[in-house]
C-alpha cells in the first residue's frame, strides 16, 4: 500500500476530505521521524514498536580494491511486530 492509498482509506474511514487526511498523515509521519531522530522509542499499539540502536563498528571487505575496510558504528532503526498483528498474519 502506498501513501496515496493510505490517505484515501484514511479519508473514507474518518469521514474527512483527502486534503485533511493528507495533512493528518503527513503530521503523523513528521512526528514519527522527529521521535526516532531524537533516539526515542515509537510504540504503536496493534502495529509494533520502532526502536533506535547503535550498530557497532564492523569489518567489511572492499571488493573493488580487494582490501579490508572498517564500517563505522551508526544509528539504526529496528521494528518489532506487535502480538496482535502477528496473530492476524
Amino acid at each position: 500500500m502506498e501513501q496515496e492509498q493510505i490517505v484515501l482509506a484514511l479519508s473514507k474511514r474518518a469521514g474527512m476530505t483527502q486534503r485533511k487526511a493528507f495533512k493528518a498523515f503527513k503530521a503523523f509521519i513528521d512526528i514519527a521521524q522527529e521521535t526516532l531522530a531524537r533516539g526515542e522509542r515509537l510504540n504503536m499499539r496493534g502495529l509494533g514498536t520502532f526502536t533506535v540502536y547503535m550498530a557497532p563498528e564492523r569489518k567489511a571487505w572492499n571488493l573493488i580494491k580487494n582490501e579490508p575496510v572498517v564500517v563505522p558504528s551508526r544509528r539504526k532503526v529496528k521494528f518489532k511486530v506487535a502480538i496482535d498483528l502477528k496473530r492476524m498474519m
